[in-house]
């Protein structure tokens, strides 16, 4: 029997025995409590509903884009709107797994009141060259 063979079951007994230990360690912690504001300070749900919201932006005229990781854009007329629209649906051209989606919007003060959707940063092991983004025309939505 070679010395790899033997390390094998050693190595997912220790896996396993460390799998065990974090599991209990964690299973005794308190739950997390809410924290405390500052003084003034109040805290107040704008938007429900929402699917993993990665990024907010406000246009000039009071309507609220909203990004989710999976590739969609939401439109809300205003902050005291409880009904969006879809924007956008990027989720074909966005890659959501895991750290990756749509993780930004920019909206774009060149007067044509478009929204700018910011691509995903590279990462040191894509080797794919990513450039720019996606202008949409905002004008008439809302």
């Amino acid at each position: 029997m070679s010395s790899t063979e033997t390390d094998r079951p050693r190595s997912t007994v220790l896996g396993c025995a460390l799998g065990v230990a974090a599991l209990a360690l964690t299973s005794h912690l308190p739950p997390a409590s809410a924290s405390t504001l500052p003084q003034g300070f109040q805290e107040t749900v704008v938007f429900s509903g929402l699917t993993q919201p990665t990024a907010v932006r406000f246009a000039s005229d009071g309507r609220v884009f909203v990004a989710e990781k999976s590739g969609i854009i939401k439109l809300f007329p205003s902050l005291t709107s409880t009904t969006p629209t879809v924007f956008a649906d990027l989720r074909t051209n966005v890659h959501n797994f895991w750290d990756r989606g749509l993780l930004g919007l920019a909206a774009l003060g060149d007067g044509r009141r478009n929204l700018g959707r910011l691509p995903d940063p590279p990462r040191p092991d894509d080797r794919r060259l990513r450039r720019g983004g996606t202008a949409f025309p905002a004008a008439g939505h809302g």
